[in-house]
């Protein structure tokens, strides 16, 4: 999953990403084991404390099953 979200950022899909990590974020076993990878994707971009928190909060409702499926179908397309 974090991957695939600092695949995004790096081809300027900040949305997606976001999405993703706040998907992981949301998840309290994710997040606590992939904090520190979280903190270095989040550092490749530039982004005001609102746009991130809102980017982060539209992956906190995603279905962690139904994400990684789609993944796993479609490849790496968005």
């Amino acid at each position: 999953m974090l991957v695939e979200a600092d695949r995004r950022i790096t081809d300027g899909d900040t949305a997606g990403s976001l999405a993703l990590l706040g998907l992981v974020h949301a998840n309290p076993t994710l997040e606590r084991l992939l904090q520190q990878e979280i903190e270095r994707i989040l550092s490749r971009v530039a982004l005001d404390p609102s746009a991130l928190d809102a980017g982060l909060a539209a992956g906190a409702t995603l279905d962690l099953d139904q994400v990684i499926a789609e993944l796993l179908t479609a490849g790496t397309s968005p």
